[in-house]
Formats: C-alpha cells, structure tokens, sequence
C-alpha cells in the first residue's frame, strides 16, 4: 500500500472510531403496567425491550396516558446512547418510563393503545402489564 493509501486508510479509520456517539431512540415499544389508583389516577410503567449493557448509557425517558370512553392511548419515549466503553459487559440493565395520568378514570374494561400494541385490560387495584411478549 501506498503513503497515500495508508493516511486515507487511517483518516477513515479515525472517523470511525470517533467521539460521535450513536444514540437509539425506543418510541411506544415495551411492556405496559398499569394500576388505578384511589384517585382515579393511573399510574403507568413501561418497561422497553431494548436491553442495556455496560456500553450503553440511559437518557431521560417520558410517558404519558390519556383516554375516553373505554380506551386509553399510552405513548413512550426513552433513547440509549453507546458511551464508548470497550469491552462491554453482557449484562442486561433495564430502561422504563413512569407517568400518571391527569384524568380520572372509573374501574373497569378498557382498550390500550401504546404504538402498534392493542389489548383489552379491566382496571382495578391490581396492577395489570401488557405487552411483555
């Protein structure tokens, strides 16, 4: 190989292996836990399928609930950026989202969206999950 060649080799080498940090975004994906409580309020977890090793570091994940006559849409959002670490441990950390919601609901049969998912669910004092494949 040529001088040429080499430094091209080792410019693209470099950029490959740089700082940029390559972040997943987890959008209404996951088990859905949900629980009604005294007030009417639903506490909702959702617990993301995406699997969290040594390399990966959490950023800040959100939910929120919301719903009407016997349904309730539930939308997630959390994101895993690789940190660079190196060898990474095969240990698998948990991400989840917690939120409540801002409307009170009566006990009862309901409907739950969260992305592409749709499962009936009756509401109670027992926490019911959905979801978990």
């Amino acid at each position: 190989m040529g001088r040429a060649q080499l430094v091209a080799l080792a410019l693209w080498v470099g950029a490959c292996g740089g700082d940029d940090k390559q972040q997943r975004e987890l959008n209404n994906d996951g088990e859905v836990c949900l629980r009604l409580q005294a007030d009417g309020k639903i506490q909702v977890n959702v617990h993301f399928r995406e699997c969290l090793s040594s390399c990966d570091t959490a950023k800040p994940t959100s939910c929120s609930v919301s719903g009407g006559e016997g349904s309730l849409v539930v939308t997630s959002h959390g994101a895993v950026e690789r940190n660079g670490a190196n060898p990474c441990s095969s240990a698998c950390g948990a991400l989840t989202a917690a939120c409540t919601s801002s409307d009170s609901f009566a006990p009862g049969q309901y409907v739950v969206t969260h992305g592409a998912d749709t499962a009936p669910i009756t509401l109670g004092s027992q926490t019911g999950c959905l979801f978990s494949e």
